[in-house]
């Protein structure tokens, strides 16, 4: 009884992380010990395929803080930022990937689609080529998350990327697919594109979040002062444009 006892604990431990993982306290160690049962690329997977790439984002830059050299989770992330229009930080991390697997059919793909939406053509047509040469990826059968793991784990590691977030929602019961994932990460990323409105919304979110962060209210008057100034020096340059237009189609008289 004892034999079949101890089987069953070691079978919820293999299947749902439980165990040892339930007596952790410190995220950071639970996030370790996730990241070593390969928990944080399924996790991101899983958002990845409900659409749900900010979330994925944040599971894939979580991760990574704590094990850089997780190839795989950096691929994750390098398609999430493809599928968000970020191409300089999709191919900045598809590039590592490359640089840890020479050979890797799908990075050279997803390359090849950052310079094709880049307009460089004989980049994506070079790196299109080289992925041809190399063997396809053989589909292996990889063990998806349950919905019932899914919400586990996203109440287990809540703590982990809550921490912008009030104290009354930091609980780690909370699901993870109901929290905010608009981070002050994400609002650099869209001002970096030039999405700035977006950039300032997620700012916005955050303060209601976090009313008494003085550093994000003083970075939010900043970046908001810098898009009026530049609203009124792209209006400025507008009507200097319709004047010399004007004044073009003015004939001179001779005198």
């Amino acid at each position: 009884m004892a034999k079949m006892a101890e089987g069953s604990s070691m079978m919820n431990k293999d299947n749902l992380g439980e165990g040892k993982i339930d007596n952790r306290e410190n995220p950071e160690d639970l996030a370790k010990e996730l990241i070593s049962a390969d928990f944080f690329p399924e996790l991101a997977e899983a958002f990845q395929r409900q659409e749900k790439i900010e979330e994925a984002i944040i599971i894939c830059q979580q991760g990574l803080n704590l094990r850089p050299d997780n190839l795989r989770l950096r691929l994750i992330l390098g398609k999430c930022y493809l599928e968000k229009g970020f191409l300089q930080e999709a191919q900045e991390q598809l590039e590592r990937v490359k640089e840890g697997i020479e050979e890797c059919f799908s990075v050279y793909k997803l390359l090849s689609q950052v310079y094709l939406q880049e307009k460089d053509v004989e980049g994506a047509m070079a790196t299109l080529k080289k992925a041809l040469s190399l063997p396809l990826e053989e589909d292996k059968p990889k063990k998806k998350l349950t919905p019932l793991e899914v919400d586990i784990w996203q109440k287990k590691i809540a703590p982990l990327i809550s921490a912008t977030k009030r104290e009354d929602r930091a609980s780690p019961t909370l699901p993870l697919a109901q929290e905010t994932f608009q981070t002050e990460t994400m609002a650099q990323i869209y001002w970096k594109q030039g999405r700035k409105e977006k950039a300032l919304e997620i700012y916005r979110e955050l303060m209601v979040r976090d009313p008494e962060n003085k550093d994000l209210r003083e970075r939010f008057t900043a970046l908001a002062k810098t898009l009026e100034e530049e609203k009124k020096l792209a209006q400025k340059q507008k009507v200097i444009e319709q004047l010399e237009k004007w004044l073009a189609a003015i004939p001179l008289k001779e005198k």
